[in-house]
């Protein structure tokens, strides 16, 4: 292992460990302040339960994210820092629009010009080259799980009625397959998150817009919530009211339960693929060093992509 790697490395360590003993810090205090809200006295016990099985998860995924945000984020200063960071796990075409980007800002000298054109690049890789496996993800996401809750409503309902939140594991572990194989078949930890991420967002559509239908005939023929089944002694309000409980009540458990775990299998993805990838050139190379040559239509699309972030 080289110098720069080496450091690397520590640097990512670093940053993992520190990032994951805030996070789990934070998931104690909060914890403990849910189990003070319930019906009893707060316990060590109700209170390593939940920072173990909710809290444990947050910190991984939040370590993971920092370990890959240090590794990848190198530089001289905070522009150099920044376009290295939008432009690290790109393959193929991307990842030679990166390396002219990167070119392009070692020859701006300027400080102010350097953060305006590395600002207006990273805004601008946030919304392209996303490819085809987020979109497929999303949308097989949406469908899939609208599904899911359409039929798990039925099912309980015409059951024991115990409530939709019995499978709140289903989407976290479907999601933790997602961000696993779309790292491994993008070979970047940034692949998996992104279709992981986009899959989180899109199956949250999904079980809400199933949920909110599903919710008022809860209603009309239980007069129970939709999340447990629980028939409240005075009643529920109206449909408005069963409506507003799904919608506040499943969004905020399915991303308590399930937010992390696409974020993990990314990391999963990526750490089987971690050798056999090329680290990306320093941002600052200059322009024509090794890592940093263009093709002529690169260098036309880089100087295109230059001239449309300076007039911005």
């Amino acid at each position: 292992m080289s110098a720069g790697q080496d450091g690397r490395y520590a640097g990512g360590a670093r940053a993992a460990a520190v990032t994951a003993a805030v996070t789990l810090g934070l998931w104690v205090w909060l914890a403990w302040a849910m189990v003070e809200a319930g019906t009893g006295p707060p316990t060590v016990q109700a209170v390593a339960w939940a920072v173990v099985v909710l809290g444990l998860p947050f910190a991984i995924a939040a370590a993971a994210v920092a370990w890959h945000v240090a590794r990848a984020a190198r530089g001289p200063d905070a522009a150099a820092r920044l376009l290295a960071l939008a432009t690290a796990g790109r393959h193929g075409r991307g990842d030679e629009w990166g390396a002219a980007m990167r070119a392009e800002l070692a020859s701006i000298t300027d400080p102010a010009e350097r953060r305006q054109f590395a600002l207006g690049f990273a805004l601008t890789a946030l919304r392209t080259d996303w490819g085809r496996m987020p979109r497929l993800v999303a949308t097989v996401s949406f469908l899939g799980f609208a599904a899911l809750t359409f039929a798990a409503s039925r099912i309980m309902l015409a059951g024991d009625r115990g409530g939709i939140l019995v499978g709140a594991l289903v989407p976290g572990l479907v999601l933790l397959a997602v961000g696993l194989v779309a790292a491994r078949s993008g070979r970047s930890f940034r692949a998996g998150l992104e279709s992981g991420v986009v899959g989180l967002l899109a199956a949250l559509a999904g079980v809400l817009v199933a949920a909110v239908p599903e919710a008022v005939t809860w209603y009309h023929e239980a007069g129970a919530w939709i999340l447990d089944g629980d028939a409240p002694m005075h009643g529920i309000a109206g449909p408005g009211e069963a409506v507003r409980n799904a919608l506040s009540g499943l969004s905020f458990f399915y991303l308590l339960v399930s937010a992390p775990w696409p974020v993990i299998g990314a990391a999963l993805g990526a750490w089987r693929r971690r050798r056999p990838e090329v680290a990306a050139p320093p941002a600052d190379a200059p322009a024509g060093s090794t890592g940093s040559a263009q093709t002529p239509e690169l260098g036309h699309r880089a100087q295109a992509s230059t001239g449309v972030l300076r007039r911005a």
